[in-house]
């Protein structure tokens, strides 16, 4: 389950304990999270460019290979 980092610690708690695998997330993490989940179905020989994961209508993450 993905919550946002300033999740009540109230609600992480519960959950933690009600035994679900809890990630605290930003939309930075959860891009990379995205990256590491696409790459590995791609064709060999087609590698990702660039992706971007828009958060609100103005706020968004950007990762780029040539940043590795």
């Amino acid at each position: 389950m993905f919550l946002r980092a300033d999740s009540a610690g109230a609600l992480v708690s519960v959950l933690g304990k009600d035994g679900y695998k809890l990630l605290l997330t930003t939309c930075e993490n959860l891009l990379l999270y995205i990256k590491g989940q696409l790459q590995p179905h791609l064709p060999e020989d087609t590698q990702l460019h660039s992706l971007r994961l828009w958060e609100t209508e103005n706020a968004f993450a950007e990762w780029y290979a040539v940043d590795i």
